[in-house]
């Protein structure tokens, strides 16, 4: 799901829904592959993606489009985070 906060228009809009549908299916596909542990959106975003042209809060977007969709859930579990804070973990529903 793109949110259009900055009133993109045009092949540009589009461009930046294709480009969120396609992170959500990534993160959901590491899920997937990894069905039987949990992660923090900085673990998937490390894992997943090339932090220098991926940011973090598209990650953050992408967990909870798939929360909201109930494909995620919220663990009560916590890692730290990477600007040393306890952040929560998610997994496949």
């Amino acid at each position: 799901m793109f949110y259009n906060t900055v009133k993109e228009t045009g092949s540009q809009v589009r461009h930046s829904y294709e480009e969120a549908k396609n992170q959500d299916d990534k993160v959901l596909l590491f899920f997937i592959h990894n069905r039987d542990d949990r992660f923090s959106p900085e673990q998937v975003w490390r894992t997943v993606f090339d932090t220098e042209k991926v940011p973090l809060t598209s990650i953050r977007r992408s967990i909870t489009t798939l929360t909201n969709k109930r494909l995620l859930e919220k663990t009560p579990f916590t890692c730290m985070g990477n600007y040393n804070k306890e952040v929560g973990m998610w997994r496949l529903v």
